[in-house]
């Protein structure tokens, strides 16, 4: 008898002599560890562990796409495929941060522009981009607003 497990052990196929697993339509569900146990007579063999690995997909990076300066701004990013999925977001053409939140405090204008967050696992990448624009700031004058020739 063969069978192959995944993960915790549940069996995704059983049969007599050689038997193989087909995944028809992959999923992140099927993303994980398996392994086949022979047995026969009494006898039993298991396999090596098998990780299989689905490339990043649906990446989406989130965020608001106008702040104030000095706020705080916050962009998420997400994506299916796994296991072992890391994420960098780049500005600039530079790596600034390698996790799926980017969080910059007391922004300013040059914060402002594209901002990419990149997926990538052992199967492959994937990437989304979010525009940032940094509102200048406002000048309200208030009082007397009447100047004379040669006021400063």
């Amino acid at each position: 008898m063969t069978t192959w497990l995944f993960n915790d052990g549940t069996a995704v196929a059983i049969g007599n002599g050689s038997v193989t697993y087909d995944i028809p339509l992959l999923s992140t569900d099927h993303t994980g560890v398996y392994y086949c146990v022979a047995s026969i007579d009494g006898m039993m063999d298991v396999s090596d562990n098998y990780t299989l690995f689905v490339a990043p997909y649906d990446v989406n990076a989130n965020g608001e796409n106008q702040y104030p300066q000095r706020s705080q701004l916050q962009l998420t990013c997400t994506s299916e495929g796994g296991p072992q999925l890391e994420y960098s977001w780049i500005f600039n053409g530079s790596i600034i941060a390698n996790t799926s939140t980017l969080t910059i405090d007391d922004v300013n204008t040059s914060h402002g522009g594209d901002y990419t967050c990149n997926v990538t696992n052992v199967a492959g990448d994937d990437n989304a981009m979010v525009t940032v624009f940094i509102a200048p700031y406002s000048v309200i004058v208030m009082g007397d607003t009447s100047y004379s020739e040669g006021d400063q």
